[in-house]
């Protein structure tokens, strides 16, 4: 007889879906842990302590975006389990050289004040600054290593680790009347002890090392330095640019602080779902890309209906929120954010977008096309500083300014997705109309929404 299957038979005999699920699974509980940590915190600390903290990250986003020259991503590249551990090794000591460099080069040049553009700066901006560019990194690079061997357990354990380390420092800290750097140490001390964990297990040094493997490694994956590494800063600044042009535009901390809590409620389904399916996809990419002889086919049909399920299952979620976004923050967070939640009823559909092209952001990297990536990455910087400067010139209030960066982040996100259907020369016009129809919906809603203010 014919035995019908049941959901968890499903995904049992779906490895892409047992990987996202054993990576998401900790995510989940991680996300959990923040988002109830986010009403307690906004009530300890004021939006302008938040807005500082997004400045500090924000530059180490930045720096954090080329400092290993692209070689973190090319440990899943790596040919065995040794050459991946000889590649995260390359990746750190290049990683600290140039972040020593930056970093003394901004003390002895006296630019602190220029690139930390803190309200309240106490002295310890750069310690703070190299400290969580140092851990992050190699928290990053460990979790890539951590993917390649297929330690699933491990990166279901990390997240939670950080999440609960980073919520039992910051609430004290916060109660003794730290600032910034409260909430700052408390993210260093989640990622150092991250690190150890990951580290114990992994046991990430090779047995043998020298000059001349960090020479080949250099040779061998000389595409990611040269393509990966400028393409994954562009995008970075892509990314970064709103922080860093709001806090000199309007020179506010307040404001900075409300477009960063919106920025963390708006982008929890990219780390609570997307991160976690990036993960996996990467993994599942690179592997049906070399099954198929280099073919694109595969690829093509299994990001494409990535793609199409997630924009199917968050239509209606977004224009619910469209609707009730604005009070549900200010009831959840305080009368203090009702400005956060105002801009994220404006961000959630570009963010949903982003976390599509999160989920099949190592699309191109899968099939060799890190030239596109750069490219990408290119129009993408150039089309949100038009934004940007568009809303100088006009001489825009900041929510107009947050709209026109909200207009331009999606023409990106819609883009970078694109741009992978089309060389791969399949499923494109499949997916322009999926996008089309999912866009007209939300965009929709939100005008008459904000008509009927």
């Amino acid at each position: 007889m014919f035995k019908k299957s049941t959901i968890k038979d499903r995904v049992l005999g779906n490895d892409f879906l047992k990987d996202v699920l054993s990576i998401g699974g900790g995510k989940l509980i991680s996300q959990i842990i923040s988002m109830f940590s986010i009403p307690i915190l906004s009530r300890i600390f004021d939006p302008s302590v938040f807005g500082d903290q997004q400045i500090v990250v924000s530059a180490a986003t930045i720096i954090l975006s080329f400092v290993n020259l692209g070689l973190g991503s090319s440990i899943m590249a790596a040919e065995d389990e040794n050459e991946a551990k000889e590649l995260f090794v390359t990746s750190t000591v290049i990683m600290t050289a140039i972040t020593a460099l930056i970093i003394s080069g901004i003390y002895f040049f006296n630019a602190t004040d220029a690139i930390l553009n803190v309200s309240k700066g106490n002295g310890y901006e750069l310690l703070i600054l190299a400290a969580y560019i140092v851990f992050f990194n190699l928290s990053t690079n460990l979790s890539i290593l951590a993917n390649r061997f297929g330690k699933n357990r491990l990166l279901l354990v990390n997240p939670i680790v950080n999440s609960v380390c980073n919520l039992a420092i910051a609430v004290p800290l916060g109660l003794l009347g730290f600032g910034y750097e409260g909430v700052m140490l408390a993210s260093i001390v989640g990622l150092a002890i991250a690190v150890i964990q990951m580290g114990v297990r992994l046991r990430p040094i090779p047995a043998t090392y020298s000059r001349l493997i960090l020479v080949g490694n250099f040779k061998k994956y000389v595409n990611y330095i040269k393509f990966q590494s400028a393409a994954g800063l562009l995008g970075t600044a892509s990314q970064q640019m709103p922080t860093q042009v709001l806090s000199r535009m309007f020179d506010n901390s307040t404001l900075v602080g409300n477009y960063s809590m919106c920025v963390n409620l708006v982008n929890y389904p990219i780390s609570l779902i997307g991160n976690p399916i990036s993960t996996a996809y990467f993994r599942k990419a690179s592997t049906l890309y070399r099954q198929n002889g280099g073919l694109f086919d595969d690829v093509s049909d299994f990001s494409y209906s990535i793609v199409k399920r997630l924009l199917m299952l968050t239509t209606i979620p977004v224009c619910i929120y469209i609707w009730l976004g604005t009070p549900l923050v200010k009831f959840v967070l305080g009368d203090a954010w009702e400005l956060a939640g105002e801009i994220s009823v404006i961000l959630i559909y570009p963010y949903v977008l982003g976390f599509c092209a999160t989920c099949i952001t190592y699309c191109r990297v899968s099939i060799g096309k890190q030239k596109v990536n750069l490219l990408i990455s290119v129009i993408k910087v150039i089309i949100t500083a038009g934004g940007f400067a568009f809303a100088a010139i006009a001489k825009f209030e900041f929510v107009q300014t947050v709209s026109v960066y909200a207009i331009t982040l999606a023409i990106g996100h819609i883009l970078d997705m694109g741009a992978s259907f089309y060389i791969m020369k399949k499923n494109y016009i499949k997916y322009v109309k999926c996008v089309a129809i999912s866009s007209t919906v939300c965009v929709s809603i939100l005008i008459i929404q904000l008509i009927s203010q």
